[in-house]
């Protein structure tokens, strides 16, 4: 555990009063990039002083000095969240290849599996078709799904009793699809196990409904490497590969926060960026963070400042 962990998850004690106070400030310099110079021009206090504060061997009036950078912290956090701004809902090449192929495997009824680089805006994108098309049934796995957690999800989803045994869960819920061609779309698939990819094939069989598996790129692997074992599965399934963003995408996400982009500016978020949506969004808030707290545009300078802070 590293010293800033020490520090974040440090409670008050007899012995330690201002651990909470010192826990803040650490957070806030975290979320924002300030440097404790910044900081300290700020308060008024000495790096000295708040080195000490932090530390926790300062000898001098700890209060009054802990009660200023608390107070600049409190105005500076309103500061960056009334004019940090976030990228709304943009159309990208990937949500146009993955609403197109939805269309498609509901025309169709297919059993449809779509692999994308991680943070490709997968998950954006699926919530923005089930928000157009609320017959949709949309469920986010995570590592914790088992087949059970699967079946009592899709029950909730189409409004049945999801406290009963697995066959009856499974006949309930084939029941009720049947014959409604609503599709069925798993985010993060690649949670789930050979029994759950089983469970939801036999769904599409039974209740003759699409389904869309998504994950990513890893979900090609996967149902290569099941093809042999698991032939009667995969024979089903037909599978797309997303792209990552194109700079034309990325042109799009950026202007929906800077309108007036300078000159370099898309072309350095795009590089800096690996060409990854979740990272796009990221760098973007870090960059503005770096402009607001130099009191300067953004522009390519700015945005390689601020990808140094940022793990890709």
């Amino acid at each position: 555990m590293s010293e800033f962990d020490d520090v974040m998850n440090a409670p008050d004690t007899p012995e330690n009063p201002n651990a909470s106070a010192v826990r803040d400030i650490k957070k806030f310099q975290n979320d924002t990039g300030m440097s404790q110079a910044e900081l300290c021009r700020k308060t008024g206090i000495s790096t000295a002083v708040l080195s000490a504060l932090l530390k926790g061997n300062y000898t001098g009036n700890v209060a009054d000095n802990l009660k200023k950078v608390l107070a600049v912290i409190e105005q500076e956090t309103e500061r960056f969240r009334s004019m940090l701004k976030k990228p709304s809902y943009v159309e990208t090449t990937v949500s146009k290849t993955i609403d197109h192929n939805l269309a498609l495997a509901q025309v169709d009824g297919r059993l449809l599996v779509i692999g994308g680089d991680n943070g490709a805006g997968k998950t954006v994108a699926l919530k923005e078709f089930k928000r157009k098309y609320a017959a949709t049934i949309l469920i986010e796995i995570n590592v914790t799904y088992g087949e059970t957690t699967i079946l009592y999800d899709l029950a909730k989803a189409i409004g049945i009793d999801g406290h009963a045994r697995k066959d009856m869960l499974f006949k309930g819920i084939v029941e009720v699809l049947h014959g409604t061609d609503r599709m069925i779309i798993v985010d993060e698939a690649d949670y789930l196990k050979v029994k759950g990819l089983d469970i939801l094939r036999s769904i599409y069989d039974h209740a003759e409904v699409p389904v869309v598996l998504v994950g990513s790129l890893d979900m090609k692997g996967k149902v290569m490497k099941m093809r042999t074992e698991y032939k009667y599965l995969t024979s089903r399934m037909d599978y797309i590969e997303l792209d990552n963003l194109q700079l034309g995408d990325t042109q799009a996400i950026v202007e929906s926060v800077i309108p007036d982009a300078k000159s370099g500016v898309i072309e350095t978020f795009h590089a800096a960026s690996k060409h990854n949506a979740r990272y796009l969004t990221k760098l973007m808030l870090l960059a503005q963070r770096t402009a607001l707290r130099n009191d300067c545009e953004i522009d390519s300078a700015v945005i390689k400042k601020a990808a140094e802070n940022m793990i890709i």
